[in-house]
């Protein structure tokens, strides 16, 4: 089982969309929890119809009133048949993962002892009293995939980001959206881990935001075949026993042969 986090380094490249995706071609085997940590706000519950409550409100209210011991799961909704915490749109869920603390790592940890846990951290490196490093979220992680879209701009704040992650012992990398020509591109030019990568699919974007799409064509979708190949390159890098690797360089000239492998679509 795992504590899977994902993240952007600037702006927002999709990340909700890309934990919607991954939530829905989960492994069968496994019913995982999605919970939403950014403290900009949530976006599931205007997405899928959700209630308030139960969310993360309700669970932060209710980890203050006894002291940091709470059933996370007593906190879920079901949404297309996943277990999900929402946050509320705005600064609401600011404060909520401000009261929540560095409890909150500790509890996703021992969950995901017994069940996969996707987290929807919103930007990694948010320094502010509600940002993910406060809630230990980051630490607990048994990866943390910062998502990107594939310009130079953006690529090179995530890169940033993934390293800075590393550095901290951290496992961490990447997961670029885009073109296939961009992906391909952009894998070539860094110097960190590429966990995978998922197409530019406005459609498939606005099925994880809501829209109905019948089931046979949902499968179908670009972005939910890519997510599949995502999701199998985030379970063998919690996987690997082997070490973190911290780069020297962040980027390097495009023209030069890939450090890594990118996973996810070919």
């Amino acid at each position: 089982m795992s504590l899977v986090v994902l993240a952007s380094a600037k702006g927002a490249p999709g990340v909700t969309t890309t934990i919607a995706a991954l939530a829905h071609v989960w492994p069968d085997q496994v019913d995982p929890l999605l919970i939403e940590l950014d403290p900009a706000g949530g976006d599931l519950t205007g997405r899928f119809g959700l209630t308030s409550e139960p969310g993360l409100v309700t669970l932060a209210a209710r980890s203050h009133r006894c002291g940091g011991s709470v059933d996370l799961l007593a906190h879920a909704q079901q949404a297309r048949g996943v277990r999900v915490i929402p946050a509320p749109p705005g600064r609401a869920a600011g404060r909520a993962t401000s009261l929540l603390g560095p409890a909150l790592g500790a509890a996703l940890a021992r969950l995901a002892r017994d069940t996969d846990v996707l987290v929807d951290a919103g930007r990694v490196d948010g320094a502010g009293p509600d940002g993910p490093s406060t809630t230990g979220v980051l630490a607990a992680a048994d990866v943390v995939a910062v998502v990107c879209r594939s310009s130079a701009g953006d690529l090179a704040h995530a890169v940033s980001a993934v390293v800075e992650l590393q550095e901290s012992g951290r496992r961490a990398g990447l997961v670029p959206i885009g073109t296939s020509g961009d992906i391909g591109r952009a894998s070539r030019a860094v110097a960190v881990p590429v966990l995978g990568s998922l197409p530019d699919d406005p459609r498939g974007a606005d099925a994880m935001a809501g829209h109905p799409v019948r089931p046979w064509l949902l499968e179908r979708l670009p972005l939910v075949r890519a997510a599949r190949g995502l999701a199998d390159a985030l379970t063998a890098e919690i996987g690997s026993s082997g070490p973190v690797r911290v780069p020297e360089i962040a980027l390097r000239p495009a023209g030069n042969a890939p450090l890594v492998e990118p996973g996810g679509v070919r």
